[in-house]
């Protein structure tokens, strides 16, 4: 699996705990998981995205994944070394959902419709997926985020 890092600073990191000898399980673009001793750890350079995470968990949110540990900004980063860094949270592991579950049932519907590429506008899906979103709000929980407090309007 390629890294989305390099360069030493990025070495470093990995040379320290809790990183050392961790297994890298995934990438995207700004980010790695690591696993190590049972734990998830999540390496970024999008402090941003990062801060965002690490504040709505402990607000107690659960509609991001909560952090149990962190860390904060471990080093600069070695694309832009003299603005963004590398930022490190140990993670809670999030579980698949069994399709055929109680959970997967409702879920699916709600995915479906915000992946659904056979629409050509996304304007065409919005008042279903809003009225699917309406149906399941029991199930949806959007805890600590002003903008969840206010009502959805669609405009045409």
């Amino acid at each position: 699996m390629q890294s989305p890092f390099s360069g030493p600073f990025f070495s470093y990191v990995m040379s320290q705990p809790p990183l050392q000898n961790a297994e890298h399980i995934l990438s995207g673009s700004s980010a790695m998981l690591f696993q190590k001793n049972g734990k998830l750890y999540r390496l970024t350079t999008d402090g941003c995205g990062h801060n965002f995470l690490s504040l709505e968990s402990s607000l107690g949110s659960s509609s991001v994944v909560q952090v149990i540990e962190y860390f904060g900004r471990i080093a600069p980063s070695d694309e832009y070394s003299d603005a963004e860094h590398y930022w490190l949270a140990e993670s809670e592991w999030l579980l698949p959902v069994n399709p055929e579950s109680n959970q997967g049932k409702v879920l699916q519907p709600i995915i479906a419709a915000i992946s659904d590429e056979d629409l050509a506008e996304p304007e065409e899906r919005a008042p279903d997926t809003l009225r699917r979103q309406t149906r399941h709000s029991s199930n949806i929980r959007t805890e600590n985020t002003p903008a969840a407090t206010q009502p959805v309007v669609l405009r045409h």
